[in-house]
């Protein structure tokens, strides 16, 4: 859930480059607040209502390191260090969970959008891609506002 901000800075023609900016709080379906704030620099077609965007996004989660363990993968907390004191040589990764520590997370946000329009009724749908070095995220968004 969130709340996206808009800036215009250039309208010329049928184009007009604006920067968004974007708070939002994700996981809850999933029992997890993790709040992110991303800033984007994009263009919107006037006519057609279709929109490109770009940049980065900061966030913070929660992170907690599994090590692979007899070709399953263990969270570190359920691990007993004494009977396993060579975790450090075990294959490890580190994925979101709730009891992990918290970390800031930095990422680049690429998304295409198209606006609906219907009277002083815009409903902007949004797809986004966020890609990291581990895996790729995908999603879709949309919402509603007035015009005035």
């Amino acid at each position: 859930m969130g709340y996206q901000f808009e800036k215009q800075y250039l309208n010329e023609g049928k184009w007009q480059a604006l920067f968004e900016f974007l708070p939002m709080v994700s996981g809850l379906d999933q029992g997890l607040f993790i709040p992110s704030f991303t800033v984007m620099n994009g263009i919107r077609n006037n006519k057609n209502g279709l929109e490109f965007a770009v940049g980065p996004s900061l966030n913070l989660g929660r992170e907690a390191t599994y090590y692979l363990v007899n070709e399953k993968w263990i969270y570190a907390g359920d691990i007993d260090q004494t009977s396993n004191p060579n975790l450090d040589k075990l294959e490890s990764k580190t994925r979101m969970d709730s009891r992990g520590n918290v970390e800031i997370q930095s990422y680049v946000v690429l998304a295409a959008g198209y606006s609906l329009k219907s009277g002083k009724l815009n409903i902007p749908l949004n797809f986004f891609v966020i890609p990291s070095k581990t895996s790729t995220r995908y999603s879709v968004s949309f919402g509603f506002k007035f015009r005035k």
